[in-house]
């Protein structure tokens, strides 16, 4: 009878054991990917790709001015949020037609403060969730704290939302036992549910962060390498649905990547091939390409639905350009609802080319204001 109760009892084992996975395996990808289709388009200006539906003049009163447009969100109540991580650590409300409404900056190290703001989000209930370097704190749409968790040793890079889930991208994993993962997921409680994507452990030595490496199209969350050229996308149950590497010059590479100090690290930075950003509409994504070694910067659209990846040749959103009468914005962040926002914030060039465009012609904009936010949606031909 003994070696049968060993054999049931080993049974019993295997099946807790199986069933007793640690957060590294939960949301392990799937390997039935969707397919992507790559194309090109020759263009020449911003009225080729896009139409500009509103433009909104931020408050320049003294209180609503900040450095930097690090990352805007839109609230679901339509309210404009402007995070800025390089200056003044803080995150601006402005109402949909840009009157300012507050902002929250609290730096420090106790409850309901941070050290250095990293990048913020916005639940559909309205709360607001903070990345502080290395603290996450949700707080009501007025700023009042609902909770927070610290963690001493890994570094926040990114938030996003979706629904009511906080995926949250690490920067740095400094810990004694580092998190095989790239991307942590909360609840709306900041308890931890899942955890998903590889970590790439180059960052350990070389830290090339992005402007803005995550995004949401639908209900499915976007990555982009940070040392590579590609695009990965998931489920917010943490499946991969996508993971698409673009031709790129990076192969010669990895050599480099295993030899110590500053000339290696300059020269990653001088041949890195990569997207440096990523943004959403709600539906459809833009990629900025960068290669400082062919002086190359591209704009890539991306449609999850359909799959399709369109090169633009031959313009980028940034390029200011008065005989083709650009709008050349600074940076282009989500605009959610079928938008994009391009942030407009020189007041020469802009005087110069605002009669090419209706929506722009009767503005004044001089060095005293505050910015211009440029909201335009994509062409049909490009899915719009």
């Amino acid at each position: 009878m003994k070696p049968r109760i060993y054999s049931v009892l080993f049974t019993i084992i295997l099946l807790i054991a199986s069933g007793c996975k640690t957060r590294n395996e939960i949301g392990k990808e799937k390997a039935d990917l969707r397919a992507v289709s790559e194309s090109k388009a020759q263009v020449e200006t911003f009225s080729d790709v896009a139409t500009v539906q509103r433009i909104v003049q931020l408050d320049n009163s003294n209180e609503a001015l900040f450095g930097e447009v690090n990352r805007m969100v839109i609230s679901p109540n339509g309210d404009i949020l402007i995070g800025d991580f390089s200056v003044t650590h803080g995150v601006y409300r402005f109402s949909n037609t840009g009157i300012f409404k507050g902002k929250i900056s609290r730096r420090g190290q106790g409850p309901g403060e941070y050290e250095m703001l990293q990048s913020f989000s916005v639940m559909k209930n309205g709360n607001l969730v903070l990345a502080g370097t290395r603290k996450l704190l949700v707080l009501t749409p007025e700023g009042q704290l609902v909770t927070e968790v610290k963690t001493a040793d890994m570094i926040f890079s990114e938030v996003v939302c979706v629904e009511e889930k906080i995926f949250v991208r690490l920067f740095l994993d400094a810990s004694p036992e580092k998190n095989s993962r790239d991307i942590l997921v909360y609840d709306k409680n900041l308890n931890m549910i899942n955890s998903f994507g590889p970590y790439d452990t180059r960052r350990n030595k070389y830290l090339y962060g992005q402007w803005q490496g995550m995004a949401v199209a639908g209900n499915e969350l976007f990555i982009i390498p940070l040392y590579n050229l590609g695009i990965a996308g998931y489920s917010p149950e943490g499946e991969k649905i996508y993971d698409h590497i673009l031709p790129n010059q990076n192969e010669g590479l990895n050599s480099v990547w295993e030899a110590p100090g500053e000339v290696e690290s300059g020269k990653i930075r001088y041949n890195l091939h990569r997207f440096h950003g990523i943004c959403s509409n709600g539906h459809q994504l833009l990629l900025f390409e960068a290669h400082r070694k062919t002086n190359t910067q591209a704009t890539v659209i991306f449609s999850p639905e359909t799959g399709q990846l369109t090169r633009l040749q031959g313009y980028n959103f940034n390029n200011r350009d008065v005989k083709k009468g650009n709008l050349g914005f600074l940076q282009i962040v989500d605009g959610g609802n079928g938008l994009f926002v391009g942030v407009i914030d020189d007041p020469q060039y802009f005087n110069q080319i605002k009669n090419n465009f209706a929506m722009t012609s009767s503005l004044k904009f001089s060095a005293s204001d505050n910015l211009l936010l440029a909201f335009f949606r994509l062409k049909e031909r490009f899915g719009g």
